[in-house]
């Protein structure tokens, strides 16, 4: 009898797994897939949008050569790149600063309002300075493709959307990233990029943000989320409570990014964004992550019969075919290591649950915060 509980709820967590990550299949479910055709190639435009490009930096002097080297690619026309520091205590600053280029102005954050969390504050401020028809937030940690934002306009102009994130794709440079699809295929599953988002669930990414400037300004911009160390969710989840239009770009074709450079900071890092995602998930999302992570568990580490076997093969052959779409991983060097990322993905996960629900801290980019039980916000320690 247990065995073949186990076995059912084995196959449901693999279906929704593959379910999740598979657009082409939630198409076929009336009200709840997003259509996958991200509108390849480019809407021809009458009159370009302006676009102003926002980026908040904090101590970012590895990174923002290689984010601001991207914009001057840029094949868009009429765009701006407003850079504002966040009283960095590195070389950030010196390093913009020898950098020729037209686009692109570097503003300072100055002293952050005890209210605020430091990001939003910068996203802020940078808006104040924007002038652009449409704003998009990103991080320096990215790298943008060259026809990245000709899409990105193209895709909200076609479908008159009022705000888009868009999927990461992933650079690896040591062997143990390589072995990291699964997890980031995980991380997918469970927050649902390629559904009908909802104020309930919905995929948003801080590293890409694009919104109409009225529609920014509609629902407050930043200083509404001012408290949330989630500042992307949350604006995403006021567009749709505004009744405004909110999508993810179905593809992960806009930028790259390298979000930790070790695998001590790739622990912490996700640890905590776990914390704070659980300030964003309801009871369905986690009964989906557990049977999810059930299914590569009880199929990789317990042979106990064919359906185990059988279950493996699906799981291992559908992450080698899907996960280098979402980065350079092994193809199937992360296969044969699945247990690996696995349980990364676990042991973040409780990681995440110790500092959200016991310790109830985080700490980000050298400043800590302390959650609010009642809400999903957080404020600064002092």
């Amino acid at each position: 009898m247990l065995a073949n509980i186990s076995y059912i709820l084995m196959a449901l967590g693999t279906c929704i797994f593959i379910i999740r990550l598979s657009p082409q299949l939630l198409d076929f479910i009336p009200g709840f897939g997003v259509p996958s055709d991200p509108g390849a190639g480019v809407q021809p435009f009458k009159k370009l949008p302006s676009v102003s490009i926002i980026i908040p930096v904090r101590n970012e002097e590895k990174n923002i050569l290689g984010i601001l080297s991207s914009m001057t690619q840029l094949t868009y026309k009429d765009y701006e790149v407003i850079v504002v520091d966040d009283n960095s205590t590195d070389n950030t600053v010196e390093i913009i600063r020898t950098i020729p280029m037209d686009k692109i102005r570097l503003v300072e954050a100055g002293e952050k309002p005890s209210s605020w969390i430091g990001k939003s504050w910068a996203c802020h401020v940078g808006a104040g300075e924007a002038q652009g028809e449409y704003l998009l937030f990103t991080d320096a940690d990215t790298v943008h493709y060259k026809k990245s934002l000709d899409r990105a306009i193209s895709f909200m102009t076609k479908r008159n959307l009022d705000m888009i994130s868009a999927l990461p794709y992933h650079i690896t440079e040591e062997s143990w990233e390589e072995l990291m699809g699964p997890f980031h295929m995980l991380v997918l599953a469970v927050t649902s990029p390629f559904t009908i988002p909802t104020p309930q669930r919905l995929f948003a990414i801080g590293q890409y943000l694009l919104l109409r400037r009225e529609a920014y300004d509609k629902i407050g911009g930043h200083a509404e989320v001012k408290a949330e160390l989630a500042e992307d969710i949350a604006l995403a989840r006021n567009i749709l409570k505004a009744d405004l239009s909110y999508l993810v770009y179905p593809e992960a074709k806009l930028y790259q990014v390298r979000m930790f450079d070790s695998i001590f900071n790739f622990f912490k890092g996700w640890r905590r964004l776990n914390a704070i995602g659980f300030g964003y998930s309801d009871w369905k999302t986690g009964i989906e992550s557990f049977l999810m992570v059930a299914a590569f568990v009880n199929s990789f580490f317990m042979f106990e019969s064919w359906v185990n076997v059988v279950t493996l093969l699906v799981l291992a052959t559908f992450v080698s075919l899907n996960q280098r779409k979402y980065g350079n991983f092994l193809v199937f060097g992360s296969t044969l290591f699945l247990p690996f990322s696995i349980l990364m993905f676990i042991a973040t996960a409780i990681g995440g649950m110790v500092d959200r629900f016991i310790t109830k801290k985080v700490e980000w980019r050298g400043r800590k915060y302390e959650f609010d039980d009642e809400k999903t916000t957080a404020a600064r320690l002092e």
